[in-house]
């Protein structure tokens, strides 16, 4: 009840704030955005939701009492029209699927994906007013984002800490873990940003924004090791040996001994360090999960798809869906959502409708666990990843509606970015690589972060040099 109070008395205060200062949205957008998104209220991610929602409603609400309308800048390119009117499209479908889930599940729970997917699409509108978008510039927005990383990845370590040493209940805990922080996978989304805007920041000529930095960088590495996060450890290690592009040689290589210490502290208890270093990083060579053992590479191997694809000897099909790399429950989740939404064409193309994914997935995991996953049990509701749960919601067009998006906000980075040797071009594009990926980690569809790093607009289009 407390956090509901909290976050009701925020929700308010940020209404009124912007109402009568709308030149504060962005600003509050970015922060929120990211600080806000892991937190749970009742089990439910839903505080960026709120928080959003509120100067959304805010700003929406000044510009209709004062009479104004949004006045976009001048000279835009037909290509921002054509990215904003893609997402328009995407969240007009997604709506549309919200009342095809509605019908069918009757479920109220239901009831929190319409008026998301509603403020998302008023966000372009907002975005596009040049009043709005002149409110943050690159360096503003690095600071927001890093500014909102550091004490979000600050309170999430506390959160761990206060359990484990003082209430008695280890972080890694069903008690702790989805209560009042989500699950570590969804929880660290945003050490993405984080490396990102720390990278930026140690290239920076002011001493205080490199110290920020460097602070910033440490506690990203800290968050991953703490909470055991191997997606973090994967994202981390892959922005070191791209800020290169945007840093000096002397620098990456201090990024990478942060982290060697990191872990040398971390694990620097155990006799055999070596043997734990080799191990660590054949975990994040293998795509962020542990190598599976013989007789789970054996079941994924017998799976269908994969036996058809060996015979074939598709390398590229191998390489992308390698039995070695991926844990064998996401794996029969994936192949588990090709087979619901392979019911017919209809289904295929336009999934069952959202929410969906927590019903309709249930037969045919339940027969992929006996066959492949004998000591698991038989589940009662699907909580699956992005990827899965977009496929059988939305089908085949949900899901190349949002890989439009995706790609025109790569195109837009590249034609915005400067040419050359040294250009934040690469480490921008691994940013909106890496969010893509989460899709196949977790369920990050309801996290407002996922889609503010991709609307036109957004955050990774504030965060290139050439903004400023």
């Amino acid at each position: 009840m407390l956090q509901i109070s909290f976050l009701g008395i925020a929700g308010i205060l940020s209404f009124f704030a912007v109402f009568f200062r709308p030149t504060i949205f962005y600003p509050l957008l970015i922060f929120y955005s990211v600080f806000s998104g892991g937190l749970m209220i009742n089990g439910h991610c839903i505080s960026d939701e709120v928080l959003l929602g509120s100067i959304i409603s805010g700003i929406l609400l000044a510009k209709l009492v004062k009479k104004e309308v949004f006045v976009k800048e001048e000279g835009e390119r037909i290509f921002s029209q054509m990215w904003r009117a893609v997402f328009l499209v995407m969240c007009l479908y997604m709506l549309v699927e919200v009342v095809r889930g509605g019908f069918v599940w009757q479920d109220w729970k239901l009831l929190r994906w319409f008026p998301y997917y509603l403020m998302l699409f008023f966000l372009p509108f907002i975005l596009l007013d040049k009043r709005v978008s002149a409110s943050v510039f690159q360096r503003r927005a690095v600071l927001l984002v890093a500014g909102g990383i550091f004490l979000y990845f600050s309170l999430y370590l506390l959160h761990g800490f206060f359990f484990e040493k003082v209430v008695g209940i280890s972080r890694y805990s069903l008690k702790v873990q989805g209560v009042l922080w989500s699950g570590s996978a969804y929880a660290v989304f945003p050490v993405i940003l984080g490396a990102l805007t720390a990278i930026f920041l140690i290239n920076s000529k002011l001493r205080w924004e490199k110290l920020l930095g460097w602070f910033l960088w440490v506690l990203v590495i800290i968050v991953s090791f703490y909470y055991d996060s191997r997606v973090g450890f994967w994202t981390i290690i892959v922005f070191i040996f791209v800020s290169w592009t945007v840093t000096s040689f002397r620098n990456t290589l201090v990024l990478f001994l942060c982290y060697l210490v990191v872990f040398s502290i971390y694990y620097g208890r155990q006799q055999n360090l070596k043997v734990k270093l080799e191990e660590h990083f054949t975990n994040i060579v293998t795509l962020g999960h542990s190598p599976a053992e013989k007789e789970e590479k054996e079941m994924i191997g017998n799976l269908p798809f994969l036996k058809r694809v060996k015979e074939e000897k598709n390398l590229y099909k191998l390489w992308f869906i390698d039995p070695l790399n991926f844990d064998l429950d996401r794996m029969l989740n994936i192949y588990g959502a090709f087979e619901a939404i392979s019911k017919d064409w209809k289904v295929f193309l336009f999934g069952y409708g959202v929410y969906s994914s927590h019903y309709v997935m249930i037969p045919y995991l339940t027969r992929l666990y006996k066959d492949y996953l004998p000591r698991a049990k038989s589940p009662k509701k699907v909580w699956t990843m992005g990827f899965p749960a977009l496929l059988v919601d939305t089908g085949i067009v949900g899901f190349l509606l949002l890989l439009a998006v995706y790609v025109m906000c790569g195109f837009y980075i590249v034609r915005s970015t400067p040419r050359g040797f040294k250009t934040p071009k690469y480490i921008l594009l691994l940013a909106l690589l890496l969010s893509f990926g989460w899709l196949f980690v977790t369920n990050i569809l309801d996290f407002c972060l996922f889609y503010l790093l991709i609307l036109p607009g957004g955050i990774l289009t504030k965060l290139i040099p050439k903004c400023e």
